[in-house]
């Protein structure tokens, strides 16, 4: 279930929603949509929802545990799921492009670089394979709680499944092979980055090189797990990024630029606006990860 539809079904229910780092939705439960009844409806009166700017505000534990009921993750990965979601509305807001919420609305800057809510008038969108045991139909029979032989089959599935993974990540830190696992992607290249006397080779995962490229501007130092993860993200938003590590332990993401040394600066404040981070120039980043 996209993350879309549930805060939607949680501004229904609950009437308020906070986003943090952008501010809180309020709905006017007394508004009711023109020919519906109010039970039977998964869309907003025009008109019923307005905005408060907050950046302050946090995320509430009623609504990581609203998503947790609806999509049956754990209540940690509900918050690092509602964490990428805001992270990428930033990162829209950043570069002027709206940020939709589902059913709700967009969030975007206006001419006077402020925040503002416009209402959308679409229907919260529909999911065939679920329904919200919170907000109920009228003639319609709620979805039934599974038996316990079958949380217990569950149970047993999942700690199997857990043992395995901790068993192959337990192999995988012991063998510590100098390598990177080239993700599924037809587009990167394996390529050797040039080594320094006493240094273990680099590998770079990257597009073909560019050349006349003078510098890099590093995005981020991350584990493995994150950096493979914000490498495919970056991918698929277009942007031509580059991971390199000498440990497969500690990667590096980083922009080739192809300017000379002068406009180090320019580059560097530029793609710190755009990614709301801290960013930094490496002349050789293929050398340093």
């Amino acid at each position: 279930m996209k993350l879309g539809r549930v805060i939607g079904l949680y501004l229904l229910q609950y009437h308020r929603v906070s986003l943090p780092g952008f501010g809180v939705i309020i709905h006017d439960a007394q508004a009711s949509v023109p020919g519906q009844n109010d039970e039977a409806s998964e869309s907003f009166a025009e008109g019923s929802l307005s905005f408060t700017p907050d950046p302050k505000v946090t995320l509430e534990d009623t609504l990581l545990d609203f998503i947790s009921r609806e999509t049956g993750k754990m209540k940690s990965l509900a918050r690092s799921d509602m964490d990428s979601f805001l992270q990428f509305g930033h990162e829209l807001i950043n570069i002027s492009k709206p940020f939709h919420l589902e059913g709700i609305g967009t969030l975007q800057r206006n001419a006077k670089n402020q925040l503002e809510f416009n209402q959308s008038s679409e229907q919260i969108p529909q999911d065939p394979f679920s329904r919200s045991p919170n907000v109920q139909r009228t003639g319609r029979k709620p979805l039934q709680a599974p038996s316990s032989d079958t949380l217990k089959k569950w149970g047993i599935g999942i700690g199997i499944l857990l043992l395995l993974i901790a068993a192959g990540m337990a192999v995988r830190w012991f063998v510590n092979r100098p390598s990177v696992e080239v993700i599924p992607d037809p587009e990167p290249v394996l390529t050797s980055a040039p080594a320094r006397a006493g240094d273990t080779p680099a590998v770079s995962l990257r597009p073909d090189s560019a050349p006349g490229s003078q510098f890099g501007v590093v995005l981020e130092r991350a584990s493995r797990q994150r950096a493979l993860k914000r490498y495919a993200d970056l991918k698929e938003w277009g942007h031509n990024v580059r991971m390199v590590t000498r440990d497969s332990v500690t990667f590096k993401l980083y922009i080739l630029i192809n300017a000379p040394l002068k406009d180090t600066a320019r580059h560097r404040d530029s793609l710190k606006v755009f990614f709301n981070r801290r960013v930094w120039i490496e002349t050789n980043p293929d050398e340093k990860p």
